[in-house]
């Protein structure tokens, strides 16, 4: 992996976007956000508009279900890496589509997760960390 990596960040909460952004500013400047979205219509004008590698996208944002639009942004950016941010992940609830992830970070996680999940799925590699719970 070489160059600079480039992401979209959709996340609802405008503090926690400026923190991941700070924090890539600070701690790993070969990633750097190139687009920000607070729900899935401003997302997809994102997508549309800025190129990425990767997609950070948390698991419940404003406008729609992860559910419904994963498939959507899977089908229109075939080559955008898709790494879920989510508190706590119900297994249950994502069996119809958690294959279509490349990875996922538990918000609960180090800040460094974030990074090592980056660069993991743009080496083409799958990034799970717990907590996934059953119902």
């Amino acid at each position: 992996m070489s160059g600079i990596i480039q992401v979209i960040h959709a996340d609802d909460h405008s503090l926690v976007r400026q923190s991941i952004k700070n924090f890539f500013a600070s701690k790993a400047p070969h990633i750097q956000t190139v687009g920000e979205a607070s729900s899935f219509q401003e997302l997809f004008v994102e997508l549309n508009k800025a190129k990425a590698d990767i997609l950070l996208l948390d698991g419940q944002i404003i406008g729609g279900s992860t559910s419904e639009f994963l498939p959507i942004i899977r089908k229109l950016y075939p080559k955008l890496k898709v790494i879920l941010l989510w508190l706590c992940c119900d297994i249950d609830s994502m069996t119809s589509w958690i294959h279509l992830l490349d990875g996922q970070v538990s918000m609960n996680s180090n800040p460094h997760e974030i990074i090592n999940a980056i660069e993991a799925v743009m080496n083409e590699e799958k990034y799970f960390v717990l907590p996934i719970f059953r119902k």
